[in-house]
């Protein structure tokens, strides 16, 4: 998320990529989009980033982009 100015925009950018994979015929499922997400987040947000981890069920991608929204702002 370094090269980011915020959460939203990284997120964007990893649904672009995610979109254009399963364009080319190379589906990401979301569990494996979610944990893509978390891995590349900073130490600021690793309280959520483990509250998404431990979760009973992992999240939909928007949602853990909505948690770490809030958490931003």
């Amino acid at each position: 998320m370094e090269d980011f100015p915020n959460v939203s925009a990284y997120c964007q950018r990893l649904k672009m990529l995610s979109d254009q994979l399963r364009n080319v015929g190379s589906p990401v499922n979301n569990h494996r989009l979610v944990l893509q997400l978390i891995s590349g987040l900073p130490e600021a947000y690793r309280s959520v980033a483990t509250l998404i981890c431990q979760s009973p069920r992992l999240p939909e991608f928007y949602q853990a982009r909505s948690m770490l929204t809030l958490e931003e702002a």
